[in-house]
């Protein structure tokens, strides 16, 4: 039903709504079980506003679109649209946006070989960019990609680190299901 949207905002000559309804319907396939369609649906959409300006919902579907690719195993492909959103965050100086990429980005990178420092490096520039804009949800899964980054490479003390400070977020956000680990 949501895809019916997408002519009634092409009508209406507004592009960000275009590529945030495409990212929406992307994700939602993605959460569905439905990887194929999700990265399709991206895509599809990508391709449709190709000479679009960059828009921060051009930027959320950049990232969908990455993620998805991401479940498929296709790290190549996903961090080339991981880039892009990148690039189109910086360029509109949004905070949340550039943040939330950098963790996507990052996490890819953590577990490539001979770019797990990278990633490390970028996941800690995303959480630095959430805590001083006050994403508590962004920083509470840069946290939690730490802490998983950190136990993958030995280093346990660092691991629980942050952990425990995802839970205090989670916390803050009233969020409770990190109660089962603390």
């Amino acid at each position: 039903i949501w895809k019916q949207a997408i002519p009634i905002y092409q009508q209406l000559g507004d592009a960000d709504k275009v590529a945030r309804t495409y990212a929406f319907i992307s994700s939602a396939a993605r959460f569905l079980g439905d990887v194929e369609a999700g990265i399709a649906l991206g895509e599809e959409g990508l391709a449709l506003l190709k000479d679009q300006p960059t828009t921060l919902g051009m930027v959320a579907l950049l990232r969908e679109t990455g993620n998805s690719c991401t479940m498929r195993g296709w790290s190549d492909k996903a961090g080339s649209y991981f880039n892009l959103a990148l690039e189109g965050a910086d360029k509109l100086e949004n905070d949340e946006e550039k943040a939330e990429t950098l963790i996507r980005l990052a996490f890819e990178l953590c577990f490539k070989q001979g770019e797990r420092l990278k990633g490390q490096q970028m996941l800690q520039r995303a959480l630095e960019l959430a805590e001083s804009s006050g994403l508590l949800v962004t920083a509470e899964l840069a946290h939690t990609y730490m802490a998983e980054f950190y136990f993958n490479s030995g280093d346990i003390p660092l691991a629980m680190h942050n952990n425990h400070n995802a839970i205090q977020l989670s916390r803050k956000l009233g969020l409770a299901h990190w109660e089962l680990f603390d």
